[in-house]
Formats: C-alpha cells, sequence, structure tokens
C-alpha cells in the first residue's frame, strides 16, 4: 500500500487529505511544540491545542510556493506558540524578554544553541526593572534600522556554526570603532567589508542582519544585563568596553 503524502494531497485537494494528514502528524506537532517551548509536551497540553489550530491553518493556507509543506507548518506552528507565549508572559508580568529572541529551539540535527531553554529557566515571577529599562532602551535604538526587538526571534541563528559565524561578524565590527561608527550613522550593515576582513559570507550577514546589528548595539552600549545572553561572545573575547 502506498505511503500517504500530506504534501502531495494537501495540493491536490485530495478529500479527506487534511483529516488524514493530521492523524499522520501528531509526532511531528508534539515535536516542533517541544521545541519551541523547551520542554515535554504532551497532547493534553494546553500548547498542543495551540500548535494542531496552527497545524490546520498551515493545511489551509499551504500551496506549493510555500516550499516543503513540513517546512512551512513548523514556521506556522513556532510562530503561533511564541504568540501564545509573548500573551502568557504578559498575562503574567515576568520578565519582558521572549524565551527565543537570542537563540531559537534546541535543533539535534544542525546542533543549535539552546539559549531560549536557558531563558526560561530563569524566568521569575516579578518585573526586573533594570532588564526592563534595557529593553525599552534597546528598542529605541534599533527602531531607525527599520525592525523592532521581537523581529528578533525569526533573526536569530538556530545553527551553531551560522551562530559561530555571526559572532565573528559581530565581534569584528565592535572591535572596528570606525566600521561600528559608519553602521550606526548609516544603520546599513557594511557587507562586503565585513566579508573580506571576518571572513563570514553575505548570504549569513543578509540573513542576521537583525540579530547582528543588535548585538552590536548590545555589547557596545550600557547593556550589562542583556549582554548575558550573548555570552557565547563575551566569554571568549572578554568585555569590550
Amino acid at each position: 500500500m502506498e505511503k500517504f503524502d500530506c504534501e502531495k494531497a494537501l495540493i491536490r485537494r485530495q478529500r479527506d487529505a487534511m483529516d488524514q494528514c493530521y492523524r499522520n502528524s501528531g509526532l511531528f506537532i508534539l515535536g516542533v511544540a517541544r521545541k519551541v517551548l523547551g520542554r515535554h509536551v504532551t497532547r493534553e497540553d494546553e500548547a498542543y491545542g495551540v500548535a494542531s489550530m496552527a497545524f490546520f491553518e498551515a493545511m489551509k493556507g499551504y500551496d506549493s510556493d510555500k516550499g516543503p509543506f513540513f517546512a512551512f507548518a513548523k514556521t506556522v506552528i513556532t510562530r503561533r506558540l511564541i504568540d501564545d507565549l509573548r500573551k502568557e508572559e504578559k498575562h503574567r508580568r515576568t520578565v519582558p524578554v521572549d524565551p527565543l529572541v537570542f537563540g531559537g529551539e534546541f535543533d539535534e540535527e544542525e546542533g543549535a544553541l539552546s539559549i531560549g531553554i536557558e531563558i526560561r529557566k530563569n524566568l521569575v515571577s516579578e518585573v526586573d526593572e533594570a532588564l526592563k529599562d534595557e529593553i525599552e532602551n534597546l528598542k529605541e535604538i534599533i527602531a531607525p534600522y527599520g525592525f523592532t526587538f521581537m523581529d528578533l526571534i525569526q533573526a536569530s541563528p538556530k545553527a551553531r556554526k551560522t551562530k559561530a559565524a555571526c559572532d565573528k561578524a559581530i565581534t569584528y565590527l565592535i572591535k572596528t570603532p570606525l566600521l561600528r561608527g559608519e553602521l550606526q550613522s548609516k544603520k546599513t550593515l557594511p557587507l562586503k567589508i565585513i566579508e573580506k576582513n571576518a571572513q563570514v559570507p553575505q548570504k549569513i550577514l543578509q540573513r542576521h542582519r537583525k540579530y547582528i546589528i543588535t548585538a552590536v548595539e548590545i555589547l557596545s552600549g550600557d547593556f550589562p544585563n542583556l549582554a548575558e545572553y550573548l555570552e557565547s561572545i563575551t566569554k571568549k573575547e572578554g568585555s569590550f568596553k
């Protein structure tokens, strides 16, 4: 018997395609939820309900132009879970840093760093006013670059090699005051210069531009609490001040 193919069935709009695809994808939905939340998730969790609704949303909105179905579905589920986390954390008035802003989920296949999980471990019940002030100041600094603090969720590197490349670019900019000054005045990342001197491909620089710029502003500015979330750079290079 031929194995059911969700992607082909959805593209062809086969009868009962969505129901069968959902029945066959329970483990996939659980896996995405676990990676985003950084904890064990069961079918009884509210998070699984949110993820399942997002999966149905992905099936309804899918077509071949959106690339591989399960990659598209993962993106939709991740966004919905992050939105849910944001609402929950706002309601509970916990630390105002989204757990995924500076590092994303743990991905064993790509060797991603689980910074999001580490941040989640340190969530407290009362707002850290110093951290909150830093975030508000950072929002004002990055606004002229054309993106927001929450945009960093999707812009942060996931794979270990990609993050290491971004760290090289960040370190190079911080250690080159004239170039950093040009970045901060023109609000444009000098791609060719960084590629040549830091040996980081332009493709990575463009894809993770927001993350690199934000990290440079944090590490070269007065953001001691936010700098803790960029430990992979500060541990290796020490203080940049």
